[in-house]
């Protein structure tokens, strides 16, 4: 049973639940929890390569943006690998994550000139939609 939890807690159970000859049951919203995290994971990570050179040319104006991007690509990270894992906190931790992502999509929202923040909104947005469906 210790073998089970440790595959469990290190987000290996799906790997270990192809490997069996039974069928895997429905997912409940675990898949579509993970893929909305980690688009907006990559999307928030992507922009904060953007940012980092912006913020050490000493242009503070992504500053918010770049503290909210921080935040989502923390906590999509997080809700990934709880929703890979399958565990039943992941919906609850979803109404969190969906917070932090409208956050980032609002921030983002306030720079449409430039093609990361356009991305980082529309994935934050639409994590967090997803993240809204999980939590109920």
């Amino acid at each position: 049973m210790q073998r089970r939890s440790f595959v469990k807690a290190l987000g290996l159970a799906p790997l270990a639940a192809s490997a069996r000859a039974e069928p895997k049951p429905a997912s409940g919203g675990f898949d579509e929890l993970a893929a909305s995290g980690a688009a907006c994971a990559t999307a928030a990570q992507d922009f904060l390569r953007f940012a980092l050179t912006r913020l050490a040319a000493r242009d503070p104006q992504l500053a918010d943006c770049a503290a909210a991007a921080a935040d989502a690509a923390a906590a999509c990270d997080a809700l990934t690998g709880l929703a890979g894992a399958e565990t039943p906190f992941a919906f609850g931790f979803a109404r969190t994550v969906g917070d932090v992502c409208l956050a980032a999509k609002t921030e983002a929202e306030k720079f449409p000139q430039i093609a990361r923040c356009v991305a980082l909104a529309q994935t934050s947005g639409a994590c967090a939609a997803a993240c809204r469906k999980a939590a109920g």
